[in-house]
């Protein structure tokens, strides 16, 4: 069996990582990504379920709920993620990355205590408030997998997070649709507490050690990580002159001291901190989310008899699917490739799907059409899934210096809730005013922006070190700007 892992230097010359030097570092990965797992179900959860609040048939003892309800349940999530992500930022800082994200746990499975006692719709609010908290676990695995991954896996381990959402998500559309409204809180608990039990007993990052000047720990934890525990093992040379190299950052880092405005004010950075909400706004603005949580309403507007619940499912198989997709392409053809194919194919889908509305609209026969809707949109949410929608997430984690790291990232992670908040609370009006076809036609303007906004300023990140990035960065800054 072969036990290497084949990737791409920098020199475009194919080398192979022993797996065993990094099972370590997959393991923690999955085991963090349990929680944004359970995240998941939960947003997943409320697409088949608050058609069934609004019945007459609703489980709550106030009974159905009214369209204003309904909208505070589907956006209070959002105004949560938004206190999540800064909250479970600010005490990263004194716990570290990893502990943080024990505590990111614990919103989720109070929500499914709040769907399980809830009897009227505001509890369901609250627990949606709270849950949303939980979003604060994405920003956390983001800078816990910067600090232990190697930089030739650090794309694959990167996509696991947006693989485990959307593969979550899926979970929370079968459950949520097929089992009992009473009996779905209990078995998607069991997410958050798997979670608490196998996480626990992953080390802190070498990184948080350094910063607690604990050096044995921190030498104990890069070996776990590296796959290098025993103090004569082949690669214990190697180990020791990683750590020195992060010794070496740390003590420039106390050396510099707390981030100060001025760092934040020179052309990398302020390009560097351009990126991250930029193709956050671009992922969010080219419709992808807007598909995920108004397929059915998109769908009927189309013309097309597609099931709601199968339209749903569907989707979030095809999530899963790109997002496995970046995960085996991510770190062979680098992150901007599969960035500029998401784009320019999200572009081409919304066009079509824009014109065959249009069309509709318009009185003319389309019957023998009627396959269109469900391609073309099933086509952009696939090669969102490969590109935009994940990639993001990986990258502002690389292209931000490690002084202004946690910041930045908390900064463009927050922009993402901001984002959704904005387009699901506009997309009715948008259909309104804009009919389906403008609303696809200004998606598509939106991919295309992304596409060339990625390709003169976001840099290749694949296979470099994150202390190199910024160099990077800073040169291209010269010549562009």
């Amino acid at each position: 069996m072969n036990n290497d892992i084949e990737v791409c230097s920098d020199d475009s010359i194919k080398k192979k990582v022993s797996f065993n030097k990094v099972k370590y570092q997959f393991l923690a990965a999955c085991c963090a990504n349990i929680v944004v797992l359970g995240q998941g179900c939960a947003i997943g959860w409320l697409s088949p379920t608050l058609p069934i609040l609004q019945s007459d048939d609703s489980p709550l003892q106030s009974g159905k709920i009214t369209i204003e309800e309904a909208s505070w349940i589907g956006s209070i999530s959002s105004i949560g993620s938004v206190v999540g992500t800064i909250y479970f930022g600010l005490i990263s800082i004194y716990f570290g990355c990893k502990n943080t994200l024990v505590f990111c746990a614990f919103p989720v499975a109070i929500f499914w205590l709040f769907v399980i006692f809830a009897t009227n719709a505001w509890h369901i609010c609250a627990g949606r408030f709270i849950q949303g908290l939980t979003a604060g676990a994405f920003l956390c695995v983001q800078l816990y997998l910067a600090d232990i991954a190697n930089e030739k896996i650090r794309g694959i381990l990167g996509t696991l997070l947006t693989l485990s959402v959307n593969i979550g998500i899926l979970i929370g559309y079968i459950s949520g649709t097929y089992l009992p409204y009473s009996t779905v809180p209990y078995i998607l608990m069991i997410f958050p507490i798997l979670f608490i039990c196998v996480f626990v007993f992953m080390p802190n990052t070498p990184q948080y050690y350094l910063n607690a000047r604990r050096n044995d720990k921190a030498e104990q934890s890069l070996r776990f990580y590296r796959g290098c525990k025993a103090t004569s093992c082949y690669d214990s040379i190697e180990i020791q002159q990683e750590l020195s190299h992060m010794s070496a950052i740390n003590k420039q880092k106390e050396i510099a001291g707390r981030p100060k405005l001025s760092d934040f004010f020179n052309k990398p950075t302020m390009k560097a901190m351009l990126i991250g909400p930029t193709l956050m706004a671009v992922s969010q603005f080219s419709g992808t989310y807007c598909l995920t949580n108004y397929s059915v309403t998109i769908f009927e507007m189309s013309g097309s008899s597609y099931s709601p619940h199968m339209s749903s499912i569907v989707f979030g198989c095809l999530q899963i699917a790109g997002t496995y997709v970046t995960t085996l392409f991510i770190d062979r053809v680098g992150r901007k490739v599969l960035l500029l194919i998401s784009g320019s194919g999200c572009a081409v889908g919304l066009t079509v799907m824009g014109i065959f509305s249009y069309l509709f609209e318009s009185g003319y026969d389309v019957s023998g059409l009627n396959w269109v809707p469900v391609v073309s949109l099933s086509f952009v949410i696939f090669i969102a899934s490969i590109g935009l929608i994940p990639i993001p997430y990986v990258i502002i984690a690389e292209v931000l210096p490690q002084k202004i790291r946690l910041i930045g990232t908390t900064v463009c992670t927050t922009t993402v809730s901001i984002w959704a908040a904005i387009i699901l609370n506009q997309f009715p009006y948008l259909l309104v005013n804009l009919q389906l076809y403008g609303c696809m036609w200004l998606f598509a303007s939106v991919a295309v922006f992304g596409l060339l906004f990625t390709i003169f300023f976001v840099p290749e990140t694949k296979g470099k070190t994150l202390d190199v990035l910024l160099d990077d960065i800073e040169c291209q800054s010269l010549h562009i700007l």
